[in-house]
This record gives C-alpha cells, sequence and structure tokens, in this order.
C-alpha cells in the first residue's frame, strides 16, 4: 500500500509541475492551503499596523488633529481649546478664553474631578488669587481691561482613564469637558 500513495503523489507532481497553488511532497513538503492563509494573516497584520501608526500621526494617542477640541457656552463668555487624548505624566496645554458679561473680577473654578486628575504647573497670567472650595477650586483674576483675555494653563495628567469634569465661570457659564488619559 505504500507504494499507491506514492504513485499518487509521483502523478499529482507529474500532472502539472507548473502550478504554484498544488500541494507538494517533493522536493519539500508543502501545504498550500496552510501557506496561502498564513499569507493573509501576515497582510492582514501589516495593513493593522499600517492603520494604527496613521491614527497615531493623526492624534489618536497623543497631539494630532483627532486629539484637539474646543468647546464653547452658549453665550460665548467661556470656551476652551484642549487636547482631548493625553498621556499620562505627559505635560499639556490648555487654553481657556474668557469674555466675563457682567464687568466684575473673573472667577475661573475647576471641579474636584478635574484637579484629582491634573496638576496645574503654571498659569499665564498669573491669578489674583487661588481659592480651596468645597467640590474644587477657584481661580480670580482682575477685570480684563478688553473684551476677552486667554488664560493658559500648563498641566500634568496624573492618572490614566476618562475624566470627565466641568469648568465654571463664576455663576455665568459652565463647560463640560471630556478628557481621555492613556497611561
Amino acid at each position: 500500500m505504500p507504494r499507491c500513495s506514492s504513485v499518487a503523489t509521483e502523478q499529482k507532481h507529474r500532472a502539472d509541475p507548473l502550478d504554484e497553488w498544488a500541494d507538494r511532497e517533493y522536493p519539500i513538503a508543502e501545504d498550500m492551503m496552510f501557506q496561502r492563509i498564513s499569507w493573509t494573516a501576515e497582510r492582514a497584520g501589516w495593513a493593522g499596523v499600517v492603520l494604527l501608526m496613521l491614527l497615531a500621526l493623526a492624534g489618536l494617542f497623543s497631539v494630532g488633529p483627532l486629539s484637539s477640541t474646543a468647546a464653547s457656552d452658549e453665550s460665548g463668555a467661556l470656551s476652551v481649546r484642549y487636547q482631548h487624548f493625553q498621556r499620562s505624566g505627559a505635560g499639556s496645554i490648555m487654553a481657556v478664553t474668557i469674555a466675563p458679561l457682567d464687568g466684575s473680577g473673573v472667577r475661573l473654578r475647576f471641579d474636584a474631578e478635574f484637579l484629582s486628575a491634573f496638576t496645574i504647573e503654571r498659569v499665564q497670567p498669573e491669578p489674583l488669587e487661588w481659592r480651596g472650595e468645597a467640590d474644587g477650586a477657584a481661580l480670580v483674576f482682575p477685570v480684563p481691561d478688553g473684551d476677552s483675555f486667554t488664560v493658559q494653563f500648563s498641566l500634568l495628567p496624573e492618572r490614566a482613564g476618562r475624566v470627565a469634569s466641568r469648568l465654571r465661570l463664576g455663576e455665568q457659564a459652565s463647560l463640560d469637558l471630556s478628557v481621555f488619559i492613556y497611561p
């Protein structure tokens, strides 16, 4: 019987020696179905790596067009620009533009969720006063000379995960912020 299988293999090999997709036993045993599956998996893996690199360049994991976001309240008194995707331990900048509606001093309030997720390393321009509150902290700025002014915060994300917080301008306006911090 072993002779029959070698004859069948020999006939298959002789039947079409130019068929590149046929299984072979000579000179090396090849399983072409397995080979096609592994080639397909390899191409899919390369496509996945290229897609991941393009998403990284576009800002999915840090700074870039996919990450940059801006928000503003209905009255236009408070607007903010920041990176939606950030990395824990990597600094970022958040720019808050304030246009006080009532002409009084500006009191910008951060909630406890924001303060537990970020360390505020620097504020430009410097506030007149920092106040601790039961639900967060407030920064008091002098009344601006013009219509609006921008405050830049240098932030350091401290923990990984989603951060949903609220930024308030006294009792005039509030904005919900959503940030995802990668480890």
